[in-house]
């Protein structure tokens, strides 16, 4: 059995860190939020730690959410749960200030029924400053925010029409940049 490794620095000082509550599975990703730190790990566990500068330590704590994935904008963390919604988090409070749901858009056919629009289920959140790229279970692409590369500006999240027929495999966000890792979808 391969034993995880995990070193935390605060700027160059080794950071002494433990876990309140028992770890549950494998750390696969870890953000931070100034002296707020968030891990998830393989069995979708949510932990929480903040730094104790005075100490060099941080403890972990699990947190009641669970978590495919998680993101940040440097001011909120975004939790994409196991139902696919994305939960916006303050990351003082740990409240829940926002929930995002992605909704297909309502389809009519020749004879003018409507269909109801189905909620998709979020995969993945790349997110930066200004703008989040959102990858549904099926691999497609929406994005909100500010995407003047993709002619997208707006709060709501939108499909991004340009990705149709491909499927988005990563995307990852900077701070005047998105990137996207899609294959075009076999017909």
């Amino acid at each position: 059995m391969t034993q995880q490794q995990i070193y935390l620095f605060n700027s160059t000082e080794k950071l002494i860190f433990n876990f309140a509550d028992q770890l549950n599975g494998i750390v696969n990703k870890l953000i931070s939020i100034d002296n707020h730190i968030f891990l998830t790990t393989t069995t979708c566990n949510l932990y929480y730690g903040e730094v104790q500068l005075a100490d060099s330590e941080v403890t972990f704590r699990r947190l009641d959410f669970t978590a495919t994935d998680i993101s940040t904008d440097s001011r909120h963390l975004f939790i994409v749960s196991e139902a696919g919604n994305i939960l916006k988090i303050e990351p003082e409070t740990l409240e829940v200030v926002d929930k995002i749901v992605l909704r297909a858009e309502v389809k009519v056919c020749t004879h003018g029924f409507r269909q109801e629009n189905e909620t998709l289920k979020i995969k993945a959140i790349s997110t930066s400053a200004t703008s989040a790229l959102f990858t549904t279970e099926a691999g497609s692409l929406w994005a909100c925010g500010s995407h003047p590369q993709l002619d997208i500006n707006c709060s709501d999240p939108k499909p991004v029409i340009f990705f149709d027929g491909r499927t988005i495999s990563s995307t990852s966000s900077g701070m005047n940049f998105s990137a996207a890792v899609a294959r075009k979808t076999p017909k």
